[in-house]
């Protein structure tokens, strides 16, 4: 289930949250925020990855990225929402794809390091 953080409802709960590509779009212009503007969701993308991981679900992934033509954004957009704790991008095209994975497969550093969970335990 992709949890799409432009969904304000349940804010602290992921019982309700789920959306595409559309949907996030069209909440935006609703709501009247600029898709390229990240702080204007901080808030609610850093909620959603704390009530995932605090409800035992699987990190939510990011709404999609509206810059069309220029995978430098992309890129960039994907890796801000890893540091957030989102763990995908939705795409609007096939093309975007190779931009996401290269930019969420981890590092050789990090594997050699491990991965902890919420409670900080290793997973191997």
């Amino acid at each position: 289930m992709a949890l799409a953080p432009e969904h304000g409802v349940g804010l602290g709960s992921t019982d309700h949250v789920g959306g595409d590509g559309e949907q996030f779009v069209a909440v935006l212009v609703e709501l009247g925020v600029d898709p390229n503007d990240r702080e204007a969701l901080l808030f609610t993308r850093s909620s959603l990855v704390t009530a995932s991981a605090a409800a035992g679900k699987a990190a939510p992934i990011d709404g999609v990225t509206t810059a069309l033509r220029e995978p430098e954004v992309l890129a960039d957009d994907v890796r801000h929402a890893a540091r957030l704790g989102l763990t995908g991008e939705l795409c609007i095209h096939p093309s975007r794809v190779p931009t996401v994975h290269e930019c969420l497969t981890p590092n050789r550093r990090r594997d050699r390091l491990g991965a902890f969970d919420c409670r900080g335990c290793l997973i191997r």
